[in-house]
Protein backbone atom coordinates (compact mmCIF):
# COMPACT_ATOMS: atom_id res chain seq x y z
CA UNK A 1 0.00 0.00 0.00
CA UNK A 2 1.26 3.70 -0.96
CA UNK A 3 -0.08 6.77 1.25
CA UNK A 4 0.46 9.97 -1.63
CA UNK A 5 -0.15 13.81 -1.44
CA UNK A 6 -0.39 16.03 -4.05
CA UNK A 7 -1.35 19.71 -4.61
CA UNK A 8 -0.46 20.94 -1.17
CA UNK A 9 0.63 24.20 -0.17
CA UNK A 10 2.49 25.20 2.86
CA UNK A 11 2.99 28.66 4.21
CA UNK A 12 6.21 30.58 4.75
CA UNK A 13 7.50 28.86 8.03
CA UNK A 14 4.47 26.61 8.30
CA UNK A 15 3.90 23.19 8.44
CA UNK A 16 0.99 20.56 7.17
CA UNK A 17 0.47 17.18 8.70
CA UNK A 18 -0.95 14.11 7.34
CA UNK A 19 -2.25 11.43 9.84
CA UNK A 20 -3.70 7.74 8.41
CA UNK A 21 -3.96 4.27 10.41
CA UNK A 22 -1.73 1.31 9.92
CA UNK A 23 -2.82 -1.98 10.60
CA UNK A 24 -0.16 -5.04 11.54
CA UNK A 25 -1.51 -7.74 9.73
CA UNK A 26 1.90 -9.77 10.42
CA UNK A 27 4.71 -10.03 13.23
CA UNK A 28 7.86 -8.61 12.98
CA UNK A 29 9.77 -4.82 12.88
CA UNK A 30 8.99 -2.76 10.08
CA UNK A 31 10.81 0.42 9.04
CA UNK A 32 8.99 2.16 6.63
CA UNK A 33 10.27 5.70 4.93
CA UNK A 34 9.15 8.71 2.86
CA UNK A 35 9.81 10.31 0.03
CA UNK A 36 11.80 13.48 -0.47
CA UNK A 37 9.47 16.33 -0.34
CA UNK A 38 8.62 18.26 -3.93
CA UNK A 39 7.17 21.28 -4.73
CA UNK A 40 7.42 23.72 -7.22
CA UNK A 41 9.81 26.15 -5.82
CA UNK A 42 12.08 23.77 -4.51
CA UNK A 43 12.68 19.84 -3.61
CA UNK A 44 13.56 18.48 -0.34
CA UNK A 45 16.93 16.11 0.05
CA UNK A 46 15.92 14.21 3.55
CA UNK A 47 13.16 11.26 4.29
CA UNK A 48 11.02 10.77 7.43
CA UNK A 49 11.07 7.22 8.98
CA UNK A 50 10.05 5.32 11.56
CA UNK A 51 9.90 1.37 12.96
CA UNK A 52 6.61 -0.19 13.90
CA UNK A 53 6.73 -3.32 15.72
CA UNK A 54 4.10 -5.77 15.30
CA UNK A 55 3.09 -8.41 17.63
CA UNK A 56 0.53 -11.36 17.80
CA UNK A 57 -0.75 -12.74 20.40
CA UNK A 58 0.47 -16.52 21.10
CA UNK A 59 -2.27 -19.25 21.04
CA UNK A 60 -3.88 -20.33 24.30
CA UNK A 61 -4.70 -23.95 25.28
CA UNK A 62 -6.76 -25.21 27.88
CA UNK A 63 -8.23 -29.09 28.39
CA UNK A 64 -10.60 -30.89 30.26
CA UNK A 65 -11.59 -34.16 31.25
CA UNK A 66 -15.56 -34.55 31.19
CA UNK A 67 -15.72 -36.21 34.64
CA UNK A 68 -13.68 -35.38 37.59
CA UNK A 69 -13.75 -38.91 38.83
CA UNK A 70 -14.52 -42.04 37.61
CA UNK A 71 -14.11 -45.71 38.59
CA UNK A 72 -10.75 -48.04 37.35
CA UNK A 73 -11.77 -49.59 33.85
CA UNK A 74 -14.16 -46.81 32.89
CA UNK A 75 -13.38 -44.19 30.45
CA UNK A 76 -14.44 -40.44 30.22
CA UNK A 77 -13.75 -37.58 27.43
CA UNK A 78 -10.74 -35.40 27.15
CA UNK A 79 -11.53 -32.10 25.12
CA UNK A 80 -8.46 -29.86 24.21
CA UNK A 81 -9.19 -26.55 23.07
CA UNK A 82 -6.63 -24.22 21.16
CA UNK A 83 -7.63 -20.58 21.02
CA UNK A 84 -6.19 -17.68 18.72
CA UNK A 85 -6.84 -14.52 19.72
CA UNK A 86 -4.84 -12.50 17.27
CA UNK A 87 -6.35 -11.16 14.01
CA UNK A 88 -4.42 -13.23 12.13
CA UNK A 89 -4.70 -16.72 11.29
CA UNK A 90 -2.51 -19.41 12.69
CA UNK A 91 -0.67 -22.17 10.41
CA UNK A 92 1.15 -25.49 11.21
CA UNK A 93 -0.58 -25.21 14.62
CA UNK A 94 0.93 -28.10 16.67
CA UNK A 95 0.84 -29.59 20.30
CA UNK A 96 1.00 -32.55 22.49
CA UNK A 97 -0.22 -34.56 25.64
CA UNK A 98 1.05 -37.15 27.23
CA UNK A 99 -0.80 -39.00 30.20
CA UNK A 100 0.84 -39.68 33.52
CA UNK A 101 1.27 -43.44 34.49
CA UNK A 102 -2.35 -44.96 35.34
CA UNK A 103 -4.14 -43.67 32.52
CA UNK A 104 -4.20 -44.34 28.72
CA UNK A 105 -5.67 -43.05 25.60
CA UNK A 106 -8.65 -45.22 24.02
CA UNK A 107 -8.01 -45.84 20.39
CA UNK A 108 -11.07 -44.98 17.78
CA UNK A 109 -12.19 -42.21 19.83
CA UNK A 110 -10.18 -38.89 17.96
CA UNK A 111 -12.74 -36.17 16.91
CA UNK A 112 -11.72 -33.25 15.32
CA UNK A 113 -8.66 -32.19 13.82
CA UNK A 114 -8.07 -28.35 14.25
CA UNK A 115 -8.45 -27.47 10.18
CA UNK A 116 -7.14 -30.15 8.77
CA UNK A 117 -3.78 -31.27 11.29
CA UNK A 118 -2.92 -34.77 11.23
CA UNK A 119 -3.71 -36.38 14.61
CA UNK A 120 -2.51 -39.87 16.49
CA UNK A 121 -1.58 -41.45 19.67
CA UNK A 122 1.60 -43.17 20.11
CA UNK A 123 2.72 -45.50 22.67
CA UNK A 124 6.26 -46.39 23.41
CA UNK A 125 8.14 -49.38 25.20
CA UNK A 126 8.41 -47.68 28.91
CA UNK A 127 6.85 -44.03 28.26
CA UNK A 128 3.07 -43.03 28.92
CA UNK A 129 0.98 -42.51 26.02
CA UNK A 130 0.81 -39.36 23.90
CA UNK A 131 -1.54 -37.52 21.94
CA UNK A 132 -0.35 -35.27 19.48
CA UNK A 133 -2.06 -32.46 16.70
CA UNK A 134 0.44 -30.86 13.59
CA UNK A 135 -0.13 -29.51 10.89
CA UNK A 136 -3.43 -27.69 12.12
CA UNK A 137 -4.95 -24.35 10.92
CA UNK A 138 -7.36 -21.70 12.88
CA UNK A 139 -9.08 -18.52 11.97
CA UNK A 140 -8.07 -15.02 13.00
CA UNK A 141 -9.59 -14.97 16.08
CA UNK A 142 -11.21 -18.81 16.28
CA UNK A 143 -10.53 -21.96 18.23
CA UNK A 144 -10.67 -25.34 17.74
CA UNK A 145 -11.25 -28.19 19.86
CA UNK A 146 -10.10 -31.66 19.56
CA UNK A 147 -11.66 -34.55 21.93
CA UNK A 148 -10.62 -37.89 23.00
CA UNK A 149 -11.32 -40.59 25.21
CA UNK A 150 -8.89 -41.57 28.30
CA UNK A 151 -9.43 -44.95 30.25
CA UNK A 152 -8.40 -45.45 34.07
CA UNK A 153 -6.50 -48.07 33.89
CA UNK A 154 -4.61 -47.49 37.78
CA UNK A 155 -6.66 -45.68 41.11
CA UNK A 156 -5.38 -42.62 41.62
CA UNK A 157 -5.39 -39.11 41.39
CA UNK A 158 -3.74 -37.65 37.96
CA UNK A 159 -3.38 -33.91 36.88
CA UNK A 160 -2.57 -33.89 33.11
CA UNK A 161 -0.66 -31.36 31.63
CA UNK A 162 -0.61 -30.24 27.58
CA UNK A 163 2.81 -28.51 26.29
CA UNK A 164 1.93 -25.28 24.87
CA UNK A 165 0.79 -24.39 21.40
CA UNK A 166 2.83 -23.74 18.74
CA UNK A 167 2.57 -22.76 14.93
CA UNK A 168 4.20 -21.04 12.16
CA UNK A 169 3.13 -17.55 13.22
CA UNK A 170 3.50 -17.17 17.03
CA UNK A 171 4.00 -19.75 19.70
CA UNK A 172 1.94 -19.95 22.65
CA UNK A 173 3.04 -19.49 26.71
CA UNK A 174 1.02 -21.34 28.60
CA UNK A 175 -0.09 -24.95 29.19
CA UNK A 176 -3.31 -26.87 29.46
CA UNK A 177 -3.98 -28.74 32.71
CA UNK A 178 -6.35 -30.62 34.18
CA UNK A 179 -7.22 -33.25 36.82
CA UNK A 180 -8.51 -37.00 36.71
CA UNK A 181 -9.55 -38.91 39.92
CA UNK A 182 -9.72 -42.84 39.54
CA UNK A 183 -11.03 -45.26 42.10
CA UNK A 184 -11.67 -48.60 42.90
CA UNK A 185 -15.26 -49.78 44.03
CA UNK A 186 -15.95 -50.28 47.68
CA UNK A 187 -17.53 -53.82 47.89
CA UNK A 188 -18.97 -54.95 51.32
CA UNK A 189 -21.07 -58.26 52.20
CA UNK A 190 -23.24 -58.87 54.93
CA UNK A 191 -24.88 -62.55 55.92
CA UNK A 192 -27.01 -62.98 58.62
CA UNK A 193 -29.55 -65.90 59.35
CA UNK A 194 -33.44 -66.00 60.64
CA UNK A 195 -35.27 -69.31 62.27
CA UNK A 196 -38.44 -68.92 58.98
CA UNK A 197 -39.98 -71.80 60.10
CA UNK A 198 -39.37 -73.17 63.49
CA UNK A 199 -41.27 -76.82 63.26
CA UNK A 200 -40.44 -78.23 67.05
CA UNK A 201 -41.29 -74.82 68.35
CA UNK A 202 -38.47 -74.20 70.65
CA UNK A 203 -37.28 -71.16 69.21
CA UNK A 204 -33.99 -72.54 68.60
CA UNK A 205 -32.52 -73.92 65.23
CA UNK A 206 -33.01 -77.73 64.89
CA UNK A 207 -33.50 -80.41 62.53
CA UNK A 208 -36.60 -79.97 60.27
CA UNK A 209 -36.71 -75.90 60.75
CA UNK A 210 -36.34 -73.78 57.84
CA UNK A 211 -33.93 -71.07 58.26
CA UNK A 212 -33.82 -68.01 55.66
CA UNK A 213 -30.22 -66.45 55.39
CA UNK A 214 -30.00 -62.75 54.07
CA UNK A 215 -26.86 -61.37 51.87
CA UNK A 216 -26.63 -58.32 51.67
CA UNK A 217 -23.76 -56.45 48.83
CA UNK A 218 -22.66 -53.02 49.35
CA UNK A 219 -20.88 -50.71 47.15
CA UNK A 220 -19.52 -48.03 50.32
CA UNK A 221 -16.90 -45.95 47.15
CA UNK A 222 -17.56 -43.35 45.10
CA UNK A 223 -17.51 -45.17 41.82
CA UNK A 224 -19.96 -47.70 40.58
CA UNK A 225 -19.21 -51.25 40.80
CA UNK A 226 -20.57 -52.96 37.74
CA UNK A 227 -20.35 -56.66 36.56
CA UNK A 228 -20.46 -57.73 40.45
CA UNK A 229 -20.38 -61.66 41.01
CA UNK A 230 -19.97 -63.73 44.06
CA UNK A 231 -21.05 -67.37 45.29
CA UNK A 232 -22.07 -68.74 48.84
CA UNK A 233 -22.09 -72.41 49.46
CA UNK A 234 -24.93 -73.59 51.89
CA UNK A 235 -23.87 -76.02 54.59
CA UNK A 236 -23.81 -79.50 54.02
CA UNK A 237 -25.94 -80.54 56.52
CA UNK A 238 -28.51 -78.13 54.86
CA UNK A 239 -30.69 -78.51 51.67
CA UNK A 240 -32.03 -75.34 49.51
CA UNK A 241 -35.61 -75.29 49.16
CA UNK A 242 -35.94 -74.68 46.11
CA UNK A 243 -37.60 -71.51 44.06
CA UNK A 244 -36.40 -69.81 47.36
CA UNK A 245 -33.93 -68.04 46.42
CA UNK A 246 -34.32 -63.93 45.40
CA UNK A 247 -32.26 -61.11 44.20
CA UNK A 248 -33.07 -57.38 43.85
CA UNK A 249 -30.22 -57.35 41.41
CA UNK A 250 -28.86 -59.47 38.66
CA UNK A 251 -29.55 -63.46 37.78
CA UNK A 252 -28.96 -66.22 41.11
CA UNK A 253 -28.25 -69.31 39.25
Amino acid sequence: DTLSLSGGSIAASGSCAVTVTVSGDVAGNYTNTTSVVGSDQVTGTTTGSDTLEVTIAGPTIAKSFADSLIGTGETTTLTITVTNAAATALSNVAYTDQLPSGLSFVGGTIVGNCGGGTTGITTTTNTNDTFSLSGGAIAASGNCSITVDVSGDVAGSYTNTTSVATSDEVNGTTTGSDTLDVEDATIEVTKVDALAVDADLNSTPSPGDTLEYTIVISNTGNVAADSVVFSDTPDPTTTLVVGSVTTSQGLVT
